[in-house]
Formats: C-alpha cells, sequence, structure tokens
C-alpha cells in the first residue's frame, strides 16, 4: 500500500502520504484507499483465506450490502446486452431486447408454468438468470456465495478474482436524484413494479418502441421475486442498467452517493493462487455447489469435484 501512494506524482503526492500516515488501522487504510484508488480497491495485498476475506467484508460492507463476484478485474462493471457495443448503438440494443423478450415467453411458456405470462419481471429475471442478454447484471445478498462465483470460473488460471461490494441504498438515492424525484430512506431499496421502476422496462411493457426514451440514464437496484429455485438459493438481486451502457461511471469517474460522496461500490481483491483452498474453506462452511445450483446441475458439480478434484 505505501509502494502505490509513493507512486503518486504532483499535487496528490503530500495529501495521498499524509493520509497514509493517518490511516494506523486496517479501517483506516482500506478508507483511504478507497478514496484514492481509480478502480476503488479496498486491498491490495491479496486475500488469500477466508478469515482475511470476512474481516474486510465486516469492514467495508454494511447490513443492506450487495456482492457480486467475478473471475478477475474485467474493469467496468455492464450487463450483458450493453457489451462490446459503442454508445450510440443503445436503442438498437433497446428494440433487439424487446424482440428477444417476447419470443423468450413465447418459446420458454411450457417449462415455466409457475409464472403469470403477464408478469413482465418475472419473465425478465428469468431471462437474465439463465444467460440471455438483459440490461441486469447478477448480485447476491450473500458475500459467502459472490465468493463462490469469484472462484468458480476459470479454476486452472492465477488472475486474481474480484468480489465486489455495493452500497443498494445509495444507488437508490442516486437515481432518485437524477429523476429529480423525493429522496427515499438511505435504508429503502427498490422492489419490481414500484414506482419507479416501471419507466426502466418501459421498452418491454409498452407497445411502442420509442418509449424507451423514458427509460432513465442510471441503474437501480431491484430485489427480484423468489420466483425460480436458484434464485432463491442464490439470493439473487440485481442492478437493471438504464439508458447509459456504462451505468456506473461518468466520465470514467465512478459515480458517489448524493449524500455523503462515497463510491457506490468498493472491489476486494482475491489471491488467484489460493483459490482451491478458498473453495476448500467455502465447503466447510456450507457454501458448494449443490447449495448454489439447486437440483441436477448441482449434485453433478458438486460429485463431480469431491470425486475427481474438479471439473471442466
Amino acid at each position: 500500500m505505501e509502494d502505490w501512494f509513493n507512486s503518486i506524482k504532483g499535487k496528490g503526492r503530500d495529501k495521498a502520504k499524509d493520509l497514509y500516515s493517518k490511516a494506523k488501522t486496517l479501517e483506516g487504510k482500506i478508507g483511504v484507499l478507497r478514496e484514492w484508488h481509480p478502480k476503488g480497491y479496498a486491498n491490495l495485498k491479496p486475500i488469500g483465506n477466508l478469515e482475511q476475506y470476512f474481516k474486510y467484508i465486516r469492514l467495508v460492507a454494511h447490513p443492506r450490502s450487495w456482492f457480486r463476484g467475478e473471475s478477475s478485474d474485467h474493469g467496468y462493471l455492464i450487463p450483458k446486452l450493453y457489451r462490446n457495443i459503442p454508445d450510440e448503438k443503445v436503442t438498437d440494443q433497446h428494440e433487439k431486447e424487446r424482440n428477444y423478450f417476447l419470443e423468450f415467453k413465447r418459446r420458454a411458456r411450457s417449462f415455466t408454468e409457475g409464472i403469470n405470462p403477464n408478469d413482465t419481471w418475472s419473465w425478465y429475471f428469468l431471462i437474465q438468470h439463465y444467460g440471455g442478454p438483459t440490461r441486469l447484471l447478477d448480485w447476491t445478498q450473500d458475500a459467502a456465495i459472490a465468493l463462490f462465483f469469484a472462484l468458480d470460473t476459470k479454476r486452472d488460471g492465477t488472475d486474481n478474482p474480484i468480489v465486489t461490494v455495493m452500497e443498494a441504498p445509495a444507488l437508490v438515492d442516486y437515481a432518485s436524484k437524477e429523476l429529480g424525484e423525493k429522496k427515499l430512506d438511505l435504508t429503502s431499496v427498490l422492489y419490481p413494479g414500484e414506482p419507479p421502476t416501471e419507466k426502466w422496462i418501459s421498452n418491454l411493457t409498452g407497445s411502442n418502441i420509442s418509449l424507451t426514451e423514458e427509460i432513465p440514464d442510471s441503474p437501480i437496484p431491484l430485489l427480484p421475486p423468489y420466483s425460480d429455485p436458484r434464485i432463491t438459493a442464490q439470493r439473487s438481486c440485481f442492478t437493471l442498467f438504464g439508458k447509459r451502457r456504462n451505468g456506473f461511471y461518468i466520465n470514467e469517474k465512478q459515480i458517489v452517493c448524493p449524500c455523503c460522496g462515497q463510491r457506490i461500490f468498493t472491489k476486494l481483491v482475491i489471491d488467484g493462487h489460493k483459490k482451491k483452498n478458498l473453495r476448500q474453506e467455502l465447503i466447510k462452511i456450507g457454501t458448494s455447489s449443490g447449495k448454489v445450483y439447486p437440483g441436477l446441475e448441482g449434485i453433478n458439480r458438486e460429485l463431480t469435484e469431491e470425486v475427481f478434484g474438479g471439473y471442466n
């Protein structure tokens, strides 16, 4: 961490070194690093065991925090529908999303008898959970499950996985301010269908694609109905992006809480050389493939790991 501060050039160097000298505790160092690091890292030395992981979680997370695990730091957090396209193609993607949504509902009806055909939100979450292109980005309310997902891909690689910790109520507050609406309580989250969430899916619910003009710019956090066993098991929650494809950033800078100026999310760096040990530690506390993927897939994953020591 000290080497990182010493690498800062120009006017910021003296202030950074002064802040570092004041950061006597781990919590203080995390606070300073979160303020200064361009990617919002809370640690520079990668986390190598479960005890360290939960120590950082206790320091950076709150009761309403959400978590997302990824195999490496992919830079910006962007949903599948918006990846690998220029900004000027966003509206085209909204029309394609609508067509995809309607055709998915038609073809999947026989597999989803428990979902009301008119329940737009449940259908939309289902598309996301089974790999379809949407403006949704997956999160979980369970920090252990987020770490599981961070370790669950590219198992043979040594890239450092990332767990992102997000303050969902702060994102609600940010979106409310953008819309010019009354600020919600800081403990609030949004539920699909309550005002003003319908604005974000106007391209799916409206009769005319021109209604996408109503979609706001920024993302919102949503707690979905537990309409599918995977959503329930993974304690899933989502951020739904608006018209801005790189919604967590403006002019290359991470958006911040309008009340306190703090960043809305923080990244924890996991040691890519300790993935196997961390997976074993997670199994000891009950976070395994059988729990995260309920059903036959989870049984196969869990047995393959137990018998063969891994899976492809």
